[in-house]
């Protein structure tokens, strides 16, 4: 797997980072990991996907779509994405408009950190670090 989901911020803040070679059925991990982490927190549950380090990722849209669904609307906050792949940039937004998900896209982390803490006054202080994802291997 090249993907990991977990709290950031315990029941609020989930950050996903994946790296190398991205495939559907890890997008269907991270969903399915990510509304079950939602589904558990405190409203509003916001997500940090980082995917900086992503070098192949799915483009079906329909693919995606149907790979990437939200079970609990009432519960998810804003997705921050960090990418700065303009086909990733593009493929992402559009997959998470259409799950119903407000989604905003940056370059780096911190500022998708910075974003939800100015969004989100009730996000907990201080504000936590970031761990960098993992190198992929060697192309």
């Amino acid at each position: 797997m090249s993907q990991k989901t977990d709290w950031l911020i315990p029941d609020r803040l989930v950050l996903v980072q994946a790296w190398d070679q991205l495939s559907l059925d890890e997008l269907r991990a991270i969903n399915s990991e990510s509304n079950a982490l939602i589904s558990a927190g405190t409203p509003m549950v916001h997500m940090i996907v980082d995917v900086t380090r992503v070098r192949k990722f799915p483009t079906n849209l329909r693919e995606i779509n149907a790979a990437t669904r939200t079970t609990s609307p009432g519960q998810y906050g804003w997705t921050a994405m960090v990418t700065s792949n303009a086909v990733i940039r593009f493929v992402a937004s559009v997959a998470v408009h259409a799950a119903g998900a407000r989604v905003r896209m940056f370059e780096d982390a911190q500022a998708a950190l910075r974003f939800l803490y100015e969004q989100d006054a009730s996000l907990p202080q201080p504000v936590p670090a970031i761990p960098s994802p993992p190198e992929p291997p060697p192309a």
